[in-house]
């Protein structure tokens, strides 16, 4: 638990979402309970394993970039939202997801979510 540093160098393909930001070093949450990343943040995404897509809900309406990367390392989704969407993942593999939440500029939040 507790915030660590990471250290993001430009140019990698798993980093060119990330660099639009121009972030070199960001604090990263030690957590990736998604019971940790709704009480830290008011984030909720479920279901957790999913089969057709995720639902992610943003309960205080703070502005919330999430970025999603496929089993593969390839990026899937990068949007900011403030509420509540769905995100159809119907069309990709199964497979181990990770999720980045971005919140307040600098900080991180980040989930694995199973697609079966």
């Amino acid at each position: 638990m507790g915030l660590h540093k990471l250290f993001i160098e430009p140019g990698l393909p798993w980093t060119l979402g990330l660099t639009n930001w121009k972030v070199d070093l960001i604090d990263v949450d030690g957590t990736t309970s998604m019971v940790d990343l709704t009480a830290q943040t008011g984030i909720s995404t479920y279901p957790n394993p999913f089969t057709e897509g995720v639902t992610v809900r943003n309960s205080n309406g703070t502005p919330v970039r999430m970025v999603l990367y496929d089993p593969q390392g390839k990026l899937v989704h990068d949007r900011i939202m403030s509420g509540g969407s769905f995100i159809d993942l119907s069309e990709h593999s199964s497979g181990t997801y990770r999720a980045f939440f971005w919140k307040d500029g600098n900080r991180i939040f980040s989930t694995t979510m199973i697609k079966q």
